[in-house]
């Protein structure tokens, strides 16, 4: 299976790269420091990690969580409009 559709297959294909050195770190704590690609028989590892529950699932939780808090706190991208006084149309009289 390709490595993209092992990730996909359980919801890790859009993880940034942050995240799988953290799990290399849990999952090869005797690792002096992690690598950007992950071999086949590694990710493999990392899936099952995550289909038994295992602290790789706890950590994409926890990633999850921490995006959901963002993004339901994010200020909107744009400046509200101003609130200025409406004139009232109607009460204006020609002179």
């Amino acid at each position: 299976m390709e490595s993209f559709e092992l990730l996909k297959s359980v919801g890790l294909q859009d993880m940034p790269l942050a995240f799988f050195h953290q799990v290399q770190g849990v999952l090869w704590p005797e690792l002096e420091e992690p690598h950007d690609i992950l071999s086949p028989d590694e990710l493999a590892i990392v899936v099952q990690n995550y289909r038994d529950g295992g602290s790789v699932r706890e950590l994409a939780k926890q990633f999850w969580g921490a995006q959901e808090k963002i993004r339901l706190e994010a200020q909107p991208l744009t400046p509200e409009k101003e609130k200025a006084p409406k004139k009232d149309v109607g009460s204006e009289q020609s002179i």
